[in-house]
């Protein structure tokens, strides 16, 4: 802080409001609001594991998240040629994220994405999903 009380660019985040210190109430709201879109994208994820044959585990870190696509359940053999075509297809619905170990969908949106835009990621990789 300054020595008006004000924050400087040493205190104040590139993602918060001009004139909020990392302290502020508006910090601690951008913090909850991002774990609350984390743990929504990582139920929704558990549930795309839930249904859909081709996904062998998830996990996330925050807004990191990842997805295992495997061959089957019982082995765990990587499913490398489904991870690509689940790319290519959510490529064409405008979602673009990275393949990690050739079988591995790794999503990381933004920290200040809306809730709306998150939901519309997620459903097209349920769709991506479901047609591979």
């Amino acid at each position: 802080m300054g020595g008006d009380g004000r924050p400087t660019p040493e205190t104040q985040t590139p993602f918060q409001p001009e004139g909020e210190a990392n302290t502020s109430p508006g910090r601690r709201r951008w913090v909850e609001a991002n774990h609350d879109a984390a743990t929504r994208a990582l139920d929704r994820l558990h549930d795309l594991k839930d249904r859909h044959a081709l996904v062998g585990d998830v996990r996330g870190h925050g807004l990191l998240l990842g997805i295992d696509l495997v061959r089957s359940h019982d082995t765990k053999e990587p499913a490398n040629d489904a991870a690509e075509a689940v790319l290519y297809r959510a490529l064409d619905r405008g979602l673009t994220f990275k393949v990690t170990m050739a079988n591995v969908l790794t999503l990381s949106p933004p920290l200040v994405i809306a809730r709306d835009d998150l939901d519309r990621a997620l459903d097209i990789v349920d769709a991506c999903l479901g047609e591979v």
